[in-house]
């Protein structure tokens, strides 16, 4: 007992939410299977993101377009007038009025100047007294800078929703919220600063996906759900099941004859950046959003499958599959479901271009837009069906070599039929006697009666 208790404190952690309880021991030899099998992709992802950082990630600023970003500055409206139209807005406004905006500029080189801009009264996002804006210098007129309107300042409400996000994460989720918290922040530093700066400076943009995609998944999996035998089985899981979507969506940009071209997006950084792979670029894109709905599938089905093998340690391979697949087909129902209303909401306000054009619906499927997210959808939503029984077979295999420091699991005690007693036990049975006292209480007890009822006989 005191070997299994240590050996549950060496496993550590808790599995995946959909689960309860402590872990099931897991024995020496299933860790070390484990370890052998996950050990060598590690230290090959590390080698390779070294590799493709040290190659091109740190030079990626170099190899960018210059200028091709305009510089903002940060600046507020201090005030608002209705004035002439200069004669750039006369031929598209048909009206001789214009909203002239003072703002006053903020940073080190622009701090306290006040500028003046116009802009269309009909422009969506109209702006008012106090606004926070960023402004981007447009030229020289006069021998001094013009500035123009470029975007609203979100930052300050976009860090208190993120702010209310980390705090009802570690508020429901108390240990497990804050590693997941500090998971997510690092798979961000990933994606921030060696993703897309490899990119940038020319890499393959798929290769530079598995290697990121498979790098963010150990942290994820690991700092989240603890070092433990069931985040292993459901690491290896979902590394066969990335490699799965990224195959499929190999074979489907290349059949569908995709560009990359499907947005302004990745129309200018063609023009911008014309080292960078566009059609690389749109599978590293479906790779990157399979993977965080595949995470959460393998971690349940590996929870599911030791969970079982606790419960019961003597079903077979083919027990612990079928238990877990049926637990596997109803997250499948519901993830499947959300991924594609997922893809659809983003592409919804395309689908309605299309509709308010009348284009028929083969010529809106068939666009390159909205093709690009019907394979990244369907490719995506392959792999996710396909990580389930993969996770399953994978776990329900390496619990079957599982025992705890070499003691198996005792076996479940049959019933025994009740034994029947030898005629000497029946013999002995039939001449036992109670003790002398008892005898005595009882003779005494029946005198009394006696006695009792000849009195009711003489009174009759």
């Amino acid at each position: 007992m005191a070997e299994s208790r240590s050996t549950e404190r060496e496993v550590g952690g808790h599995g995946h939410s959909h689960s309860h309880g402590p872990l099931a021991p897991a024995s020496r030899r299933v860790r070390r299977i484990l370890f052998a099998i996950t050990a060598p992709l590690i230290i090959a992802n590390v080698i390779a993101m070294v590799a493709l950082w040290s190659r091109g990630a740190n030079d990626s600023r170099s190899s960018a377009a210059p200028g091709s970003v305009p510089a903002l500055i940060a600046a507020t409206v201090v005030d608002l007038d209705l004035v002439d139209c200069l004669s750039q807005y006369d031929a598209e406004l048909g009206s001789e009025f214009c909203l002239e905006a003072t703002v006053k500029l903020h940073g080190k080189t622009h701090g306290g100047t006040q500028t003046k801009f116009q802009q269309n009264p009909s422009a969506p996002g109209r702006l008012r007294i106090g606004d926070n804006i960023y402004v981007t210098q447009l030229g020289i007129r006069e021998g001094a800078p013009t500035y123009g309107f470029y975007e609203y300042r979100r930052e300050r409400p976009l860090v208190v929703l993120a702010i209310a996000f980390v705090v009802a994460a570690i508020a429901v989720g108390r240990r497990s919220g804050f590693r997941a918290i500090f998971a997510l922040a690092l798979s961000l530093l990933v994606l921030t600063k060696f993703m897309l700066p490899a990119i940038v400076a020319g890499e393959n943009p798929l290769l530079v996906a598995l290697v990121g995609a498979s790098g963010v998944m150990f942290l994820a999996l690991y700092l989240s759900h603890g070092i433990n035998v069931r985040t292993t089985s459901a690491v290896l899981g979902t590394v066969v099941s990335l490699a799965i979507t990224g195959f499929l969506a190999m074979a489907a940009v290349n059949a569908a004859k995709f560009t990359g071209f499907s947005d302004e997006e990745t129309g200018y950084l063609g023009a911008t950046a014309g080292q960078i792979d566009l059609r690389g670029l749109l599978l590293a894109g479906i790779i990157i959003g399979a993977l965080g709905v595949l995470d959460d599938v393998t971690i349940t089905q590996s929870s599911a499958v030791w969970e079982l093998h606790q419960a019961n340690p003597h079903l077979g391979f083919r027990g612990r599959f079928d238990a877990a697949m049926r637990i596997g087909r109803d997250h499948i129902a519901s993830v499947v479901n959300t991924l594609v209303l997922a893809y659809a909401g983003a592409a919804l306000p395309l689908l309605l271009l299309f509709t308010t054009a009348g284009t028929p619906l083969n010529e809106v499927l068939n666009g390159e837009p909205v093709a690009t997210e019907i394979v990244r959808m369907l490719a995506g939503s392959i792999g996710l069906m396909a990580a389930v029984p993969i996770t399953t077979a994978l776990t329900a295999f390496v619990v079957g070599f599982d025992h705890v420091d070499g003691v198996q699991p005792a076996k479940q005690s049959e019933p025994r039929p009740p034994k029947r007693s030898s005629g000497r036990e029946r013999r002995s049975a039939r001449s036992w006697q109670p003790p002398k006292a008892e005898r005595e209480f009882r003779g005494a007890a029946g005198d009394a009666e006696d006695a009792d009822d000849a009195e009711d006989a003489d009174d009759d």
